[in-house]
């Protein structure tokens, strides 16, 4: 039968569609997430200007699946400058570390934004050794102390 012979091709065929191969060395792919979060805490610090802020939360992220995120950062309340680190860490305990700085403007209706643009400078498990930019587009609410924003960027797998 003529459908018999092209079977193995299709399953071949499929399997590619369906199962991309990892990224090899050095190759950058797509990283891109959701994530939201509360600040859990706000540290006086000796500048009575700064703010050392942790901020708690999740996403998901393509290479990350589900993800725990954790941020301490200095927050300078007058220039609105912050500068700090990322921590993400997946369902299976990698984790991928990020060093930023950045500027958030004030809107008209309340809120703080920012496009931050954190640095993958460390990580574990299939991170090890990753590397690239990201960028970290935040919104962030004054009032509640909420945030959400989107993660876009590549991520180069060097240790692969």
């Amino acid at each position: 039968m003529r459908l018999n012979r092209l079977m193995p091709s299709y399953v071949i065929l499929a399997t590619a569609l369906l199962f991309p191969a990892a990224a090899t060395a050095d190759e950058q792919v797509p990283f891109k997430g959701v994530y939201a979060g509360q600040a859990i805490s706000a540290v006086p610090t000796d500048d009575p200007t700064v703010l050392l802020v942790t901020t708690a939360g999740g996403g998901h992220a393509t290479h990350l699946g589900v993800f725990e995120f954790l941020s301490p950062h200095y927050s300078n309340l007058l220039t609105l400058e912050v500068e700090g680190v990322m921590i993400f860490t997946a369902a299976n305990g990698d984790v991928l570390e990020a060093e930023f700085t950045g500027q958030f403007q004030p809107t008209a209706d309340g809120f703080l934004v920012a496009n931050l643009t954190p640095t993958i400078t460390d990580g574990t498990g299939r991170f090890e050794d990753a590397t690239e930019d990201l960028t970290f587009n935040i919104i962030f609410d004054p009032l509640t102390l909420q945030s959400i924003a989107t993660i876009d960027g590549m991520i180069s797998f060097a240790g692969d």
